[in-house]
């Protein structure tokens, strides 16, 4: 599927440069063309207003001059009499220049060709010549123009449109495969994540719905019994149908947040108090499993944030924390004011997280100890929704393991200055 996405890309993109550029070419090549022409026709009326007197050399493919500011074209002129039946070339009479018959006949053939086609300018294809005529006292005077000079350009332009086209092309087949493989990478990415995802929350919801049914096969198997006597088992499907839900709940808010639903309601709140309050009922679970929970709160610090948001990325970092200890082992809460912002830190002693692996605890449905995740209850989802809080927020979280100072998961916001001057 991500192959074929590439290729559509790439085709997509070289099909809309290739008429860009042939619509910029043809658009150029008639430009040129007409700019051409009205070059062309121009010289020929300027040429045309010359006094015989003021003739041009001869020279040239028959009587081609180059004697004038159009020197870059070829061009001569004709003087027809009517009356005398006669012509001159370039104003020279027939006999002081010495045609011979069939330069004589050339010219004989382009006067009747003038004549006949009854109007002022054209193009005489057969000898590849533009003429435009006047009308004088006797007859016409009739500026002849070699069309070479235009084909030569034109054709010029085509080599350098194909050149030019070619290159371009090849150019943009490189840049869009490399633009294709980096605009399809976060489609892949999310791809890759989404099927992941399916294939962990399957294999999550397997053995809830195994326990349901086994459990739920043993009270059907003893139909006549009591239900106090059936209670165990129905508190089991009680615990799993609760993890169920748990997990499609965590599910659906991170769905959310992937379509950018998720709004948090934002008001100025005190930081400080919050967090004592989440910590609060970790003192019971501190003490159960013989942990020491140590905090450090600096009083009255506000941000602008939502307080049901920070109180469930509390109690997930805080609970994390607990999980992720090692026996007897000690966790630390702080929540200070470092220059403008307000820098809550859970740390926890035990063993550290891998470096390899810091960079996914984020990641949905990513343990890193995959032997505990079952007895604590856990599904890879919390640091995932933390994660997701904390970006509706639009504060920072990161996260620092090491063997010698343990693991440390720092949340940092901006702290509302206004509230404190008041």
């Amino acid at each position: 599927m991500i192959r074929k996405l590439r290729v559509k890309f790439v085709f997509t993109n070289m099909l809309i440069v290739s008429i860009v550029l042939i619509m910029a070419f043809v658009f150029i090549y008639f430009s040129t063309a007409n700019n051409l022409r009205s070059d062309s026709i121009s010289a020929m009326k300027e040429i045309s207003k010359i006094k015989t007197s003021e003739a041009f050399s001869v020279y040239g493919r028959f009587f081609m001059n180059t004697d004038n500011e159009y020197s870059y074209l070829s061009t001569f002129t004709v003087d027809t009499n009517d009356i005398s039946m006669k012509y001159q070339i370039n104003g020279f009479e027939v006999d002081a220049i010495n045609i011979n018959e069939q330069q004589n006949d050339y010219i004989n053939t382009l006067i009747r060709t003038v004549y006949s086609a009854g109007i002022s300018e054209g193009i005489i294809d057969e000898y590849n010549l533009r003429y435009y005529s006047v009308d004088t006292i006797h007859g016409k005077r009739i500026v002849f123009l070699d069309k070479e000079y235009e084909d030569i350009t034109l054709k010029q332009l085509v080599i350098t449109f194909i050149f030019v086209g070619t290159s371009a092309l090849t150019a943009f087949l490189f840049i869009s495969i490399i633009i294709s493989k980096l605009i399809v990478a976060p489609v892949e990415k999310s791809l890759k994540q989404q099927m992941q995802l399916v294939a962990d929350a399957s294999h999550e919801l397997k053995t809830p719905i195994t326990v349901i049914s086994a459990n739920t096969d043993i009270l059907m198997a003893n139909r006549d019994s009591h239900i106090n006597e059936q209670m165990k088992w129905l508190e089991y499907i009680k615990t799993e149908a609760g993890r169920m839900t748990e997990l499609v709940n965590n599910m659906l808010f991170l769905a959310k947040t992937d379509e950018n639903k998720l709004v948090q309601a934002k008001s100025v709140i005190n930081l400080s108090d919050i967090v004592n309050s989440c910590i609060l009922p970790f003192e019971s679970i501190s003490y159960e499993n013989n942990k020491n929970l140590s905090i450090n709160i600096t009083p009255n610090i506000y941000i602008k944030s939502n307080e049901n948001a920070i109180k469930q990325l509390i109690n997930i970092i805080v609970d994390n924390a607990f999980k992720y200890s090692d026996e007897h082992g000690r966790i630390n809460v702080s929540v200070l004011e470092v220059q403008d912002n307000a820098v809550i830190t859970v740390w926890n002693s035990g063993r550290p997280i891998p470096p390899d692996q810091l960079p996914h605890v984020f990641e949905r449905f990513y343990r890193v100890d995959k032997s505990r995740s079952r007895t604590e209850g856990g599904y890879g989802l919390g640091l995932s929704i933390a994660k997701s809080i904390i970006e509706s927020l639009n504060a920072k979280i990161n996260v620092r393991s090491s063997e010698e100072s343990g693991t440390a998961f720092t949340c940092t916001f901006k702290v509302y200055k206004e509230h404190q001057r008041n």
